[in-house]
């Protein structure tokens, strides 16, 4: 079939109708299997290859990591019991440095014995304050501002394991109007977690809620 259908230009030579049209044959075959075969078997076996790999990686993965992944760590989810009311006479140490007006509204609600205003840092003991064995202990906090060490070092130091067991940190959060003046508002949610797992972890003592109902 090479032979009849071979054309020569410099001389003439009649062509076999019949051979030239069956040559696609020949080149349907080279592309199969030079180019489309190979190909499609080499995807084939990447693509075997690849949902392999992936199959090892997810059976030999721990499922623990999975669970640390999303699920944070027991202690960090203790919470503190919250309470909304404490028996009177108590001592009041207050370091969210309020407006005077705020500070005689929760010494009247809750009733204490004594108060006292902290300076603007934290990193220093109590200033001697021992807190009573019998009544609370109040210390009052800006609730959107984050739990420190050092009022916690602060705590430790003053307080014993029993008094603590008396003692109530108060994040509170305020609003200021022209017809009401400075008046406590709910705390952000996360915020009160945040200090409730303060009083969980290492101090042992109880969030006291503190804030106007909404009328």
């Amino acid at each position: 079939m090479l032979n009849q259908t071979q054309d020569f230009r410099l001389r003439g030579a009649l062509l076999e109708g019949n051979y030239v049209g069956q040559w696609w044959q020949f080149l349907l075959a080279a592309q199969l299997c030079y180019s489309i075969v190979p190909r499609a078997l080499l995807w084939l076996f990447a693509n075997d290859k690849f949902n392999h790999a992936a199959q090892l990686q997810d059976s030999g993965q721990d499922p623990s990591h999975h669970l640390t992944a999303v699920t944070p760590a027991p202690e960090s989810d203790t919470l503190a019991a919250s309470v909304i009311l404490i028996p009177a006479n108590a001592v009041l140490f207050v370091f969210a440095h309020t407006s005077y007006a705020l500070l005689s509204n929760l010494e009247n609600s809750l009733r204490v014995s004594a108060s006292s205003n902290a300076p603007t840092s934290f990193d220093f003991p109590l200033h001697g304050i021992t807190p009573p064995s019998t009544p609370p202990f109040v210390v009052v906090v800006r609730s959107w501002e984050p739990p420190l060490a050092e009022l916690a070092d602060s705590i430790l130091a003053a307080c014993t394991a029993e008094q603590r067991q008396n003692l109530f940190i108060a994040p509170i959060d305020w609003e200021s109007n022209q017809q009401q003046g400075d008046h406590l508002i709910q705390p952000v949610v996360a915020h009160t977690q945040e200090w409730r797992r303060f009083c969980a972890n290492g101090l042992g003592c109880t969030h006291l809620a503190l804030f106007e109902a909404k009328a």
